[in-house]
């Protein structure tokens, strides 16, 4: 019996985190959509994704707009019917500053971007998935939003957001009766290009890249709320 197609949306799939894991679900022969930001091109980003065009569409958007999201979302239900994975990956890195040298401006960007995009996302994918009964959704924390550090406020409290919101939506998600809607986060140190060193936090865009696609797996259906640490010794 041939295995079904997952239909993945990816946001920030431009991004190098984004790509690698758009390429392990495409690999997988699953059906990739990705949502990018109005600065990058699609056709820049069909050429980086060259041997898998049949199975990837994208989607130029403001993900902390939610008029936007919701008409995308109600568009991809329209072509595809379904939508069975959601990796929320986009994210915005805000440098290590004193709380009273945090501009207004940086803060409000981080919260959006870092968090309020995926109340956004979820929020108008969720019902879909809640109406299938199936669903995996995969957030993006760090180690600053689960391990305080000093100088962090803007980002790590923002990534601290996502932690919970994660654990939250699970427990709402324990009254939904014979579903299997899972929600995880993870929350990488300093992602690599490479290989991950344990001893310095590094982590490889590929090694979090696998572990996306095993809490998306059928094998880790009895995971959920789960913020998994992928910061080595620190």
């Amino acid at each position: 019996m041939q295995k079904e197609r997952k239909i993945v949306i990816i946001s920030g799939v431009s991004g190098n985190l984004g790509k690698s894991v758009a390429l392990k679900f495409l690999e997988k022969d699953n059906f990739v959509i990705g949502f990018h930001s109005k600065r990058t091109d699609s056709q820049v980003l069909y050429q980086d994704f060259a041997h898998h065009v049949e199975k990837i569409a994208f989607f130029s958007c403001d993900i902390t707009n939610e008029q936007e999201i919701s008409s995308i979302v109600r568009t991809i239900i329209e072509q595809y019917e379904k939508i069975d994975i959601l990796c929320n990956l986009a994210g915005l890195y805000i440098p290590k500053m004193k709380i009273e040298n945090v501009k207004m401006e940086d803060w409000e960007n981080s919260f959006s971007v870092n968090l309020t995009s995926i109340f956004i996302t979820t929020k108008n994918v969720l019902p879909f998935m809640k109406s299938a009964k199936y669903g995996r959704i995969i957030n993006i924390s760090a180690m600053p939003g689960v391990k305080v550090e000093e100088e962090r406020g803007a980002y790590g409290i923002a990534k601290s957001g996502v932690k919970y919101f994660t654990e939250m939506v699970a427990k709402e998600l324990k009254s939904e009766t014979n579903s299997d809607i899972t929600i995880n986060a993870i929350a990488p140190g300093i992602i690599s290009e490479n290989t991950s060193d344990s001893s310095t936090g590094n982590v490889s865009k590929a090694d979090i890249a696998e572990m996306i696609l095993y809490l998306c797996s059928e094998n880790a259906k009895t995971i959920n709320g789960s913020t998994i640490n992928m910061f080595g010794n620190l």
